[in-house]
């Protein structure tokens, strides 16, 4: 879908679902605020990302830092333990005060608790040429910050917009300009290219004559991209509710 400006209209989440709860079943009133808080105590103990930070060894280590690229899941689950730190609270309450609520995106979010209660899509993989629902979703608080926004078309869009309007947003400074140009500057070019460059989190690159600048993610029952044209004004925001699948060549035919 070609996004300019963000149209109103029916909203459905596409991202992963919540799983099943033993204290679902018990009919016990679930605090997440609390399981978000295990989830960074557990951060610092075991299988979370801080574990996963932990038992790396010196000799995993290739080059020195700064002169290689390689992406790293777990480099943004150790960025949202900094989120955490830094502001006192959890990396989902982070999100809605420095992200969501200032961009409006007001079906975004990190909890499946509320995700869950408005239309959500579920997702699905392929077996045998059928496609089949996942059951049960993945979710892992721990791995929040490496991607698991549950979010829209309309929502992504506002961001996308601010992106290429130095973080302005319906005439409000939504996010801060430095923010804003840091995230696609160039930071490394990515090893056999001349032209492809890693920001923060966005890759940039030449095609078809214009320059895009790109993120994409897959999980477990999901695809979605974004790419933006900033020379132009326009961008192009992909969500598929199949694990991995992003329509490149759906994509492409917008260039």
């Amino acid at each position: 879908m070609v996004f300019e400006q963000p149209k109103p209209g029916n909203r459905h989440s596409l991202t992963i679902a919540f799983s099943n709860s033993p204290a679902f079943a018990q009919k016990k009133q679930i605090d997440f605020t609390e399981l978000d808080k295990v989830a960074l105590e557990e951060l610092k103990q075991r299988n979370t990302p801080g574990a996963a930070v932990a038992v790396i060894k010196d000799g995993l280590f290739f080059t020195e830092p700064g002169k290689i690229y390689s992406y790293s899941s777990p480099g943004y689950w150790l960025a949202g333990l900094v989120v955490e730190e830094v502001s006192a609270k959890p990396y989902a309450d982070a999100m809605d005060e420095l992200l969501f609520k200032p961009l409006g995106m007001s079906r975004s979010t990190l909890r499946p608790s509320v995700a869950m209660t408005y239309p959500l899509t579920t997702g699905h993989r392929v077996e045998n040429n059928m496609a089949v629902v996942i059951r049960p979703a993945f979710n892992n608080t721990a791995m929040w910050p490496g991607g698991s926004v549950y979010s829209n078309v309309g929502d992504l869009a506002r961001f996308v917009i601010a992106l290429m309007n130095e973080g302005r947003l319906e005439g409000k400074q939504a996010i801060a300009p430095m923010a804003v140009a840091k995230l696609p500057a160039p930071h490394v070019t990515l090893p056999g290219t001349t032209d492809v460059n890693y920001g923060y989190g966005l890759m940039s690159y030449n095609y078809r004559g214009v320059r895009v600048t790109q993120h994409g993610g897959a999980s477990t029952g999901y695809g979605s991209t974004f790419q933006l044209v900033p020379e132009h004004k326009f961008a192009v925001i992909v969500l598929t509710n199949r694990s991995g699948e992003t329509l490149q060549r759906t994509r492409d035919k917008r260039y």
